[in-house]
């Protein structure tokens, strides 16, 4: 369901290849750390890298509307106005970083119905 979520994820929200399954899952932890709703011992400086990093790895682009979907899905409905606005600036600095691939439309549209303004984040992309 593409709501918040508390728990960790069991499987990609997009249709991964099986050896990109377990990095999607790392990947939304990461995600859910940057944003202060999982614990970690790291700076989020360091947390969006590991992002960027893995994402921008040769062959792994496939992860970049994993990632876009996974920000999605954790600002949706999303109890915690502080961890919303952490949201905010990870998929700003993912949009800064590389582009929706297959996704491009639905998170336009999802950036016009949600983002304040949204033309900052679209203009980006």
């Amino acid at each position: 369901m593409m709501k918040f979520e508390k728990n960790k994820i069991h499987a990609s929200l997009t249709n991964l290849e099986k050896h990109h399954e377990k990095d999607a899952r790392t990947i939304f932890k990461t995600i859910q750390a940057f944003m202060g709703d999982r614990r970690f011992d790291s700076t989020p400086e360091h947390l969006a890298g590991d992002i960027l990093n893995k994402v921008l790895e040769e062959n792994n682009q496939p992860l970049m509307d994993e990632v876009y979907m996974q920000l999605i899905k954790q600002l949706t409905n999303n109890p915690s106005t502080t961890s919303t606005r952490k949201g905010w600036s990870l998929i700003r600095i993912c949009l800064e970083c590389f582009p929706p691939q297959e996704s491009e439309n639905y998170m336009t549209e999802w950036l016009e119905k949600h983002a304040k303004p949204s033309k900052d984040f679209i203009d980006i992309m």
